[in-house]
């Protein structure tokens, strides 16, 4: 896949999240991951996917256990990808989000 079009799937869901728009950047981010085909790519999407999922759930739902159980999985589907992935480094948001899940849990 070229480094654009990858991209592009990330961004599309970004743009949202950045937002504060958590439910859309996951319905945006999953449409890419069911037709990806690369096993990174996927993975990370996936994570994204868990990981705004989370923060839906946290903070229009009002559900911390259900967020807290989503940051796990997504924090684990980040885990399991190279800092970076088509020239994106995805470092400092994976230590973002892992700050922002402790503090949910203190």
């Amino acid at each position: 896949m070229s480094h654009r079009r990858f991209a592009s799937k990330v961004i599309s869901g970004a743009r949202l999240f950045d937002r504060g728009l958590y439910f859309e950047a996951h319905e945006a981010w999953e449409e890419h991951w069911l037709v990806e085909t690369g096993a990174t790519e996927r993975r990370l999407l996936q994570g994204l996917i868990q990981i705004a999922a989370a923060l839906h759930k946290l903070l229009v739902m009002h559900s911390p256990a259900p967020a807290a159980s989503l940051f796990a999985k997504g924090l684990s589907k980040l885990d399991a990808c190279p800092r970076e992935v088509d020239g994106w480094d995805f470092g400092p948001f994976r230590e973002a989000v892992r700050d922002y899940a402790r503090s949910l849990k203190a």
